[in-house]
């Protein structure tokens, strides 16, 4: 039932054997036809085995000798997301496969596509040692401990009604108010992800939705002062309140004010306003910068660093005003959720 022809092709392999195919041969030979589809299965998975094999040679010339990808290895080697191998050459094949699981993707040229690619953030900020692959790995980072944690639906008008809530759990010790904040903001469908810094990333944090009824927060939690995790914290909050794009993910960097778009210039003004409302009014009052860090921290019922960062970076080019920050703002947070 057969032709001549299509036996004479698949003996010499440029023709599979299929299903129906299976079923005859299991007749004619009196062995099962699941022998000959398993034959077919082994043969097309050597096949696919050879052609990768060859395709990750490529990668391995292309990418391999590039510092920012080794960099970019030994950043997710030492937070544990990917298995050390010695960077030698009988482990190269390896190390780049590893590098493209992580990334969930078929090859390290598609990083810089779709929803990795920052060509124009890149552009806009004029940096010189950004490391791309560093900062794709970081969003990587947030976006698959976001897929895993299980939160409401969001909800923006439970996440505005929490702000107030948010801003008293600063007067707390860092290591006990992070959970509590991130177990608030799950509640209004917001993960917040608490990350290592990366060399040459320059992240202060991040704001990228996961579906329609998710969105993450990535925040730089290692060596960072308490005065700034809260002000990027309610700064990407104004990115989400303040209805800036769904489809757009806002990477704030450690930049001067003056080179920041309208809508980072929003998310800036948000957080201060929500932080401290009337600040420059009300400093106005006070001859005395610690009166002022006292009066004003209890009036918000936030932390004093909250207040004597802001002062700070109020009078920033006068160097009295950081060393006046330091006594308020000594205690740096290091603190990952990944």
């Amino acid at each position: 039932g057969v032709s001549k022809k299509i036996i004479n092709e698949i003996v010499t392999g440029k023709n599979p054997i299929t299903r129906s195919t299976a079923i005859k041969l299991g007749k004619v030979f009196n062995i099962s036809s699941e022998y000959w589809s398993n034959l077919q299965n082994i043969y097309e998975n050597d096949l696919a085995r050879i052609i990768e094999g060859k395709r990750i040679e490529v990668e391995v010339k292309k990418f391999i000798n590039i510092p920012e990808i080794k960099k970019t290895y030994q950043e997710l080697v030492k937070i544990k997301m990917i298995e050390r191998k010695t960077w030698v050459k009988k482990n190269y094949s390896e190390i780049i496969r590893s590098l493209q699981i992580f990334f969930g993707s078929d090859s390290l040229d598609y990083i810089e596509e779709g929803e990795y690619s920052y060509g124009s953030l890149f552009r806009k900020y004029k940096r010189s040692k950004i490391n791309r692959y560093s900062v794709a790995a970081w969003l990587r980072i947030g976006k698959l401990k976001a897929i895993k944690t299980n939160t409401a639906k969001f909800d923006a008008k439970k996440l505005k009604g929490s702000l107030l809530n948010l801003k008293e759990m600063s007067n707390k010790k860092w290591i006990n108010y992070i959970p509590e904040v991130e177990s608030i903001l799950e509640e209004s469908g917001v993960v917040l992800v608490c990350a290592p810094k990366f060399e040459n990333t320059h992240i202060q944090g991040v704001v990228q939705w996961i579906g329609p009824d998710k969105v993450c927060i990535i925040l730089k939690t290692t060596n960072q002062s308490e005065d700034k995790f809260w002000f990027n914290l309610f700064h990407e909050i104004g990115h989400i309140l303040l209805k800036h794009s769904k489809k757009e993910i806002f990477v704030d960097m450690d930049i001067n004010g003056d080179k920041k778009d309208q809508q980072e210039k929003d998310a800036d003004e948000f957080a201060q306003n929500e932080l401290i409302p009337n600040f420059n009014k009300r400093l106005k009052d006070f001859s005395n910068l610690v009166q002022a860090v006292d009066a004003i921290s209890l009036e918000n019922k936030i932390s004093k660093a909250i207040v004597a960062g802001r002062i700070a970076y109020t009078f920033k080019d006068d160097k009295r005003a950081w060393i006046f920050l330091n006594k308020y703002n000594n205690i740096n947070i290091n603190y990952t959720n990944i």
